[in-house]
């Protein structure tokens, strides 16, 4: 029951005329009956006869909605109450009028606004309780100034309608029913304060089944661990999202709109699981952030020159593609190992974190990256990659590792300084940027073939280890490659094979070179010349296999 408070004068405080002054007052509680629904005359809202108190409902009155000579019909013109509790099996109609309702609705039976014009304005919040249901015709139109939930056993799915959030201060959206939908979201809050929010304390996903329109200087933020479900469009017209928690689905056909993030605004989870493709567009800005990880499960998502930041994974899975086209895709962990899933193609990746690894587990297909891979900490390649520009790894603790025998990976170009390592599968590097190779190299087993242009040399000035398998080089330029002659070098191997494939080899004594061959092949199709005494090898096999006169020439010692 409300109270209505009244004073016997104008409330001035205590003790302003004269110092220590006492006044009296008389406050006035009234207690504020409920004007409850009867229906005696007939079903229209607007007739006198058809309440407890005798007249219609005014601003400042509570309204209950009993189950009684239904449906209560808001007719010919705008009506308005303070609160109102629609009871179980109770329905209010509104056809092409508004109900304003100053304070709260709780709704256990239903709301109908059975006209494209029907509007139902909350000026606080609206509850729908076990058991409430709802429909909306056309643009009909529900605007709420406070919070919306849906408890636990709410029944209400809108396929139409607009639900609008305005007003100041925030308003909090809470689903603690999954069997809940709303159509048209529409964010109209725009202030420092005025924020619509998916609550923290929903238990269940929030459906919207058409769209959502974020208007300029709006913001929107989600805080709710689970799922927010969209089956149309995301249009943001200047406003922000900040979505702090749970995943981000778009699950149906957003093409109509593209997705126009604004500066600095960002995703948690976000899954792609549409029937065309989601495209996303630079009028606000060309940066977008994943908080967690991103899905495509499927239909197209379409990066244009977008800088797209993942925190966590990357799942290309289905039949969902990502279209590139110049992005550049940034792997930044939190504090977790990063990982790719599925095929996929980018178009440039740069890894930045430099203490967790980025792993490529691509299970069918390939990895493709159009243009160029930056790596700065390790980076693991489970399936075929193909890197058709420049893989990056001068960062001297960057590691890029080929693993297993279903592993091919395809560099375009190697710019090095960190290590390169086949473990199994194959590595093809089809142009070395350097003057040779550089960095350290390690062929733990399979094959890895390092190939350089014909105006460059092939020479060994970094650090090559050779477990099992074989290191094939590949380079025209001049009569040799030269072990260490333009940089401290060293060459272990302990099985497999060493093979020059086009120049003859040489010991170079013009820097540090240390040798550790105790087991293995090295083969060369031209001549073997060592200019060091400390060349010692105590295992191994030199093979002399071209088809040209070659020479052996072998320092004393």
């Amino acid at each position: 029951m409300r109270i209505r408070i009244t004073y016997n004068s104008s409330p001035e405080p205590c003790g302003t005329l004269t110092y220590g002054e006492v006044e009296d007052y008389t406050i006035n509680l009234t207690p504020m009956d409920p004007n409850v629904w009867t229906g005696n005359l007939n079903d229209y809202w607007g007739n006198h006869q058809n309440w407890s108190l005798g007249h219609i409902p005014t601003a400042d009155e509570d309204v209950i909605i009993p189950n009684i000579n239904m449906p209560c019909i808001v007719d010919y013109s705008d009506k308005t109450c303070h609160d109102i509790t629609i009871e179980s099996g109770a329905t209010v109609q509104i056809y092409d009028q508004a109900l304003d309702v100053t304070d709260d609705a709780t709704v256990y039976g239903s709301f109908e606004l059975l006209h494209t014009a029907a509007r139902l304005n909350i000026d606080d919040n609206i509850i729908w309780k076990p058991g409430s249901t709802g429909s909306m015709t056309g643009s009909a139109t529900i605007d709420v100034t406070g919070n919306w939930n849906f408890e636990s056993g709410a029944n209400v799915q809108f396929s139409s309608g607009y639900i609008n959030f305005s007003g100041s201060g925030d308003s909090y959206i809470r689903c603690y029913e999954d069997n809940c939908s709303i159509y048209h979201l529409r964010n109209y809050k725009n202030g420092a304060g005025d924020v619509l929010l998916v609550s923290g304390m929903s238990t269940e996903d929030f459906h919207i089944t058409g769209n959502i329109y974020n208007y300029s200087s709006s913001t929107f933020n989600i805080y709710s661990s689970y799922s927010v479900i969209l089956d149309g469009f995301f249009n943001n017209m200047g406003g922000d999202f900040y979505f702090e928690a749970g995943t981000f689905v778009f699950n149906g056909n957003p093409v109509a709109v593209d997705l126009k993030p604004n500066v600095g605004n960002y995703f948690n989870n976000l899954i792609v699981n549409v029937s065309t493709s989601l495209t996303l567009d630079n009028t606000y800005t060309n940066e977008l952030l994943i908080n967690g990880d991103i899905e495509i499960s499927s239909g197209t998502l379409n990066a244009n020159d977008f800088e797209i930041t993942v925190m966590d994974n990357w799942t290309n899975s289905g039949t969902g593609k990502f279209d590139p086209g110049t992005s550049l895709v940034i792997f930044d962990s939190y504090g977790f190992h990063q990982d790719v899933n599925g095929n996929c193609t980018f178009y440039d990746v740069q890894q930045v974190n430099e203490a967790k690894y980025l792993r490529l587990n691509s299970t069918s297909g390939s990895t493709t990256v159009l243009n160029d891979l930056e790596l700065n900490y390790y980076c693991y390649a489970y399936n075929d990659l193909d890197v058709n520009g420049e893989l990056n790894i001068d960062n001297s603790i960057s590691k890029f590792v080929a693993v297993g025998s279903s592993c091919n990976a395809s560099i375009g170009s190697l710019n090095q300084g960190g290590t390169l390592v086949c473990n199994g599968g194959t590595i093809t590097v089809n142009d070395l940027l350097e003057e040779g190779i550089y960095g350290t190299h390690h062929v733990i087993s399979g094959t890895m073939n390092l190939h350089q242009d014909g105006s460059s040399y092939i020479d060994i000035n970094g650090d090559v280890t050779i477990d099992d398998g074989e290191m094939n080089l590949y380079g025209s330029f001049g009569t040799n490659c030269y072990f260490g002659y333009d940089n401290d070098a060293s060459l272990t191997i302990s099985g497999g094979i060493l093979d020059i494939k086009e120049l003859g080899i040489l010991v170079s004594d013009s820097h540090n070179f240390v040798e550790n061959i105790t087991d293995g092949l090295i083969r060369t199709v031209h001549s073997f010349r060592c200019n060091r005494v400390d060349f010692t090898p105590t295992g191994g096999t030199l093979e002399l296999y071209g088809g040209t006169d070659a020479d052996v020439f072998v320092y004393p010692g």
